[in-house]
């Protein structure tokens, strides 16, 4: 290289170097990014809807109290296009929660009878809210679930007691209804289905601590809802538990004092669900003995639920009524199987509570006593009846049969109105046997004959002819009244005088001679005339009208 010729000098640009910078510094942003997404990558569900109303995929959370645990990725519908699959990814701290216990349903607005649910996804929209369920070591890890239609009524780890009722009708219950114990709200009704062989309804009910240590086996529960209407001697009386039991329907429970001595009820007991709280009240509180009881006549009126009374106070309640063959007599007869509470009679006052033994040798005396079931009349409006247990007196002996699976007891004859009505039918089969259109006949032939008998002069004539007859005999008697006076004096004068001649006479027989042999008949004579004519005086004076009708008329 020559002394002329010059070198070139290469320099790296530093802001070369910069730019590099910024991409790598992306990079490692980007990588940070990823490894925080892989990190709190938990695991991926998939959620079964009937409905997608309001999920939207990569908008829609997935909380669990108010809190983000995920969000929703994709909304596909199932192949047979009859519900929807909603696909969620979930961080990584909830993945030991989501086992097969747990829960997803959908928060929306919700407007039932028991209140108005999910106000705030007004503003925040819908979000799928997850329940993990009771904490459970041997529970396994699920990523299918399907998801509920309603929000659960309570939360898994809410402390409390889930029992089982069992009722004749749901009626107004449904889902969220309150219980109460005493008027206080204590749990909630979780759901219901129907029962075994579609008899009946199951309520699955949840009674929150502390106060399902109050439900006790010989506990009672019974419907609250709508409002209770009773009718006593105060009058009539209309009550209701509350508004919410009014609008959503209610349970209400309770124990008495003697059912607090047993233990609490285990989780999942089942009970009977009373339709109100007087029938609970009637539930006898232990074992009962029951009897069968064959009336003559018609059991009308007679149901499932009927008292047994004894001196009109409740002793038990009709179990069945049903017809059967009675094949040794070849006809139909209605078996009635009753029970009674043996607390309720007064057999042992040192034991409260009778054996069944006692209780059949009670019945045994008081049967040979006289003692007999007949049906009564529970409400005359209504035609309900009831089983007397009454002492008849001069009662056929009879004794209670042990020869069948239940002991019978001795009936007689109904007092009450059903055989009034045996009497009333039986009148109104001979009513129906009379000749009724003859005697219409003859009757409307009568009224025709005295219709035309009334309608003809002859009456008017008649009439007319009775007034001027009744007038002449007014005017008659009027005249005599005022002759009766006078005549009345001259009779008391003419006895006077007879009565003078009398002793002028006996006074000449006291003198003696000739003439005395003539005056004894004269004066007998005289005597009988004075006799007469008072009599016939003191007549006239009692019967002044003897002197128009004579005195044959005046007796008559």
């Amino acid at each position: 290289m020559s002394d002329g010729e010059t070198t070139a000098q290469v320099r790296r640009s530093r802001l070369l170097t910069v730019v590099w910078l910024v991409p790598i510094a992306a990079f490692l942003v980007v990588l940070w990014v990823g490894f925080q997404t892989f990190a709190n990558h938990g695991p991926t569900v998939t959620i079964t809807f009937a409905s997608a109303d309001g999920v939207e995929a990569g908008h829609t959370k997935i909380r669990h109290k108010d809190v983000d645990i995920g969000t929703v990725k994709q909304v596909v519908l199932t192949r047979d296009m009859s519900h929807v699959e909603v696909t969620a990814v979930l961080e990584r701290r909830v993945k030991d929660h989501v086992t097969s216990n747990a829960r997803f349903w959908i928060v929306r607005p919700r407007i039932s009878a028991a209140g108005v649910t999910g106000l705030n996804t007004l503003v925040s929209g819908a979000y799928i809210e997850m329940d993990p369920g009771p904490a459970a070591s041997d529970a396994p890890s699920a990523d299918h679930f399907a998801g509920l239609e309603e929000p659960p009524v309570v939360d898994e780890d809410e402390p409390g007691t889930r029992f089982t009722l069992h009722a004749d009708d749901l009626g107004s219950i449904g889902q969220s209804s309150p219980i109460y114990f005493r008027g206080i709200n204590v749990g909630e009704v979780l759901g219901y289905q129907l029962g075994k062989d579609a008899k009946q309804t199951d309520l699955f009910v949840f009674v929150r601590a502390p106060y399902d240590k109050l439900v006790r086996p010989k506990s009672h529960f019974w419907n609250v809802s709508g409002v209770s209407i009773s009718a006593g001697a105060g009058g009539i009386r209309a009550s209701t538990r509350s508004l919410e039991a009014l609008l959503a329907g209610g349970l209400g429970f309770d124990t008495s004092d003697a059912a607090m001595w047993d233990a609490a009820s285990p989780k999942d007991a089942e009970f009977h669900l009373y339709r109100n709280e007087e029938e609970a009240d009637l539930q006898p509180s232990g074992p009962t003995v029951s009897y069968v009881a064959y009336f003559p006549g018609s059991v009308h009126g007679l149901s499932e639920g009927a008292s047994v009374e004894v001196q009109g106070m409740r002793v038990g309640q009709v179990r069945d009524v049903h017809l059967e063959y009675d094949a040794a007599a070849d006809t139909l007869r209605a078996p009635v199987t009753f029970e009674i509470d043996p607390t309720q009679l007064p057999l042992a006052k040192d034991k409260p509570k009778p054996s069944i033994d006692q209780v059949n040798t009670a019945m045994d005396h008081l049967v040979q006593k006289g003692l007999r079931a007949r049906l009564g009349s529970a409400n005359l409006l209504t035609g309900q009846r009831l089983i007397q247990l009454d002492i008849v007196p001069d009662a056929p002996m009879a004794t209670i049969n042990y020869g069948g699976p239940l002991p019978q007891v001795p009936t007689v004859a109904s007092g009450d109105l059903g055989a009034l009505t045996v009497s009333a039918n039986q009148f109104m089969d001979k009513l129906a046997q009379l000749p009724i259109a003859e005697i219409g006949m003859g009757l409307h032939n009568i009224i025709a004959h005295v219709d035309q008998a009334t309608a003809g002069p002859e009456l008017g004539r008649a009439v007319k002819s009775l007034d001027r007859s009744l007038t002449n005999l007014d005017q008659l008697t009027q005249k005599t009244n005022q002759q009766i006076g006078p005549l009345l004096e001259s009779l008391h004068r003419t006895a006077d005088a007879a009565g003078q001649t009398l002793e002028a006479a006996q006074h000449l027989l006291g003198s003696g001679g000739d003439r005395s042999r003539d005056l004894p008949a004269l004066v007998h004579e005289l005597t009988d005339s004075m006799r007469s004519i008072r009599a016939l005086a003191d007549y006239l004076d009692q019967h002044p009208e003897a002197l128009l009708r004579g005195r044959a008329g005046s007796a008559r």
